[in-house]
């Protein structure tokens, strides 16, 4: 199996003290390297609140309607795409070369970058952008650096079980009645790209919940064979102007994630890997 490079970035509040443009307190750590984790000065917001607010634009709203006005407005986010990369960089890794540099220097291995925070302003930040004069990461014609936001895991994992392939994988599309078309085949459409060598070997099952209810996923998770892994693909919007800082995830989709982990807490067979697409939860910047 090949060596995975997990380049791990955990951010964390910042003191109370801190300046006001202060996001986060910074460690980075490699172990496949054996490095010692290292702490950087703490991160402040490397961007303007209009920069903000054109980069979210751009990466979430533009592509829908890449028209007229609206394609003179990208091509003008496009010019700051780059800087906008290379200063989150900087932001991040200058203080950390000790870590960043070994890692780096492995352009013919599997890399990763794994952002490791519950603090919000932390997973809003748009890391997919993170470029080294080099060009982006994430981008790379050769062996591109994966880039996972997850929350830090406090507790552990129950005592590993007797594991028999294939790997089974069960993919739960879920949309509200009231929300209008929402395509649900584009999280299944990657994810079948990327799984189906593996299906076609026999290394991984993939199968869809239907349908996609409570009461459907209760029966499923009863049944035999086990479900590995529980991909959630739920759906909800934010509005800032009416969402106060203790509820900055939209409320359908944290209610929706609320019942799903309930539901698999409760089941006799409870998958040992969840894993929730919810449109904008890392929208806000408010803190939790």
């Amino acid at each position: 199996m090949t060596q995975l490079y997990d380049l791990c970035l955990t951010l964390t509040p910042p003191p109370a003290d801190a300046p006001e443009e202060t996001i986060a307190n910074v460690e980075v750590r490699c172990d496949a390297l054996g490095l010692q984790p290292l702490t950087a000065q703490p991160l402040r917001d490397p961007f303007t609140p209009e920069e903000r607010r054109e980069l979210e634009w751009y990466l979430e709203t533009y592509w829908q309607w890449p028209y007229e006005e609206f394609a003179r407005r990208g091509q003008r986010v496009e010019q700051l795409l780059t800087d906008a990369g290379q200063r989150l960089y900087r932001a991040v890794f200058d203080q950390v070369q000790t870590v960043v540099q070994p890692w780096r220097l492995l352009p013919d291995a599997q890399r990763q970058l794994s952002i490791i925070s519950n603090v919000p302003p932390a997973l809003s930040l748009p890391w997919e952008l993170l470029c080294d004069e080099q060009g982006f990461l994430a981008l790379r014609t050769k062996n591109p650096v994966s880039i996972i936001r997850r929350l830090p895991q406090s507790e552990l994992g129950a005592l590993p079980t007797a594991f028999t392939p294939p790997l089974r994988v069960l993919l739960v599309t879920a949309r509200p009645d009231d929300a209008g078309f929402v395509d649900p085949r584009g999280i299944a459409r990657e994810l079948l790209d990327e799984v189906q060598p593996q299906i076609a070997a026999g290394a991984i099952a993939l199968e869809f919940l239907r349908p996609p209810t409570r009461a459907a996923l209760r029966e499923r998770l009863g049944q035999s064979p086990p479900i590995h892994i529980l991909h959630f693909d739920g759906h909800g919007t934010f509005d800032e102007t009416q969402c106060p800082a203790t509820t900055n995830v939209c409320r359908a989709e944290r209610r929706a994630s609320w019942r799903l982990r309930r539901t698999t807490a409760r089941s006799t067979s409870r998958p040992p890997m969840n894993s929730h697409s919810c449109c904008r939860t890392a929208a806000c910047g408010w803190p939790c």
